[in-house]
């Protein structure tokens, strides 16, 4: 390859795709992406600019209690800095900006489900790229509706990582985080959920030769009930595990798989109450640079009810120096 003369570890990893909740109700909540457990050196700054697309078609109707309609794509811009303040300790900080609209996916996803064979009817019966969010509790006329694309900041995250075990060859590497989001979205547009939430969780890594093998398991508290339903809201348990295949020393193959659940319960709709899910995530990583790497990934739901988007496109650039 043209750039291979850069003089970097040919077996460096580049770390898994960063891949949260995007469904427009649960993904409101702090969510734990799979990482490195490995923490910048001090005085490091990494600047990343994340981008998501995700298309949610969700049909859920339980009468008399609730009817839930949500038909959009939620685009995610997110730009994380993240520094290293000593050689196993790092401080970052997550600023999203999101856009509700109609979007392009529909045509490509009813065209994928076709092809395998594993169509959703409501999908063909609708128009494709429209926003339509509606969710209705037919017992008290309580609503929340959207109609038209919005767009607005979301929740700041802050988030530390600390670096427990470094990996040798008899270890894994293992590190503890914790994260705070701030309630910085507005929730009366569905950008944030109004509160602030907190969550720990430990990552662990392991390398052999090529392949390197990333986990992870986290515990967050949502803040607050969920208005304007005023729903009750328990703790989120997720983990995910995620493999990187360094197929050069530039590129690399990465498959993913996560879980989450709920924070939801006795809302009366089986897509929330129920909505423990998994995802299944491919991709790549290429190092354009020594210290430039661009991620693209797509993320598929693999249970129903559908309580996750669809599809989403991801996508990251990080950049890494030292000031």
């Amino acid at each position: 390859m043209v750039l291979s003369v850069v003089a970097y570890p040919a077996s460096l990893p580049q770390g898994p795709l960063a891949v949260y909740n995007y469904y427009p109700l649960q993904g409101l909540f702090l969510s734990f992406p799979t990482e490195q457990a490995e923490t910048l050196p001090r005085n490091r700054l990494k600047i990343e600019l994340s981008f998501v697309e995700s298309n949610t078609l969700n049909i859920d109707s339980n009468p008399p209690d609730i009817f839930i309609l949500l038909d959009q794509e939620i685009s995610r811009l997110a730009l994380i800095l993240t520094y290293g303040i000593t050689e196993a300790l790092e401080a970052g900080v997550e600023i999203p900006f999101l856009w509700r609209h109609g979007g392009f996916l529909d045509p490509f996803i009813e065209g994928v489900e076709g092809l395998v064979g594993a169509t959703f009817p409501a999908r063909g019966q609708r128009p494709q790229n429209i926003v339509d969010f509606s969710i209705l509790r037919t017992t008290d006329g309580t609503s929340l509706e959207f109609t038209t694309g919005d767009s607005g900041p979301g929740d700041i995250i802050l988030k530390g990582k600390f670096h427990l075990i470094k990996e040798s060859p008899g270890h894994w590497g293992i590190a503890a985080r914790a994260a705070l989001k701030l309630p910085t979205g507005d929730e009366t547009r569905v950008f944030g959920s109004g509160h602030p939430d907190f969550g720990i969780g430990a990552v662990f890594q392991k390398s052999l030769g090529n392949f390197t093998l990333y986990g992870d398991t986290n515990l967050i508290f949502p803040g607050g009930r969920f208005e304007p339903f005023d729903w009750d809201l328990r703790p989120i348990f997720s983990f995910g595990f995620a493999g990187e295949y360094r197929w050069t020393p530039r590129f690399s193959l990465l498959a993913q798989l996560g879980f989450h659940t709920t924070p939801f319960h006795d809302t009366g709709a089986t897509s929330l109450d129920n909505g423990n899910a998994f995802e299944l995530t491919a991709g790549f990583s290429c190092r354009i640079w020594k210290d430039l790497i661009w991620k693209l990934g797509g993320v598929e739901n693999l249970n129903r009810p559908q309580s996750t988007p669809d599809f989403s496109v991801v996508s990251s650039l990080d950049f890494q120096w030292t000031p």
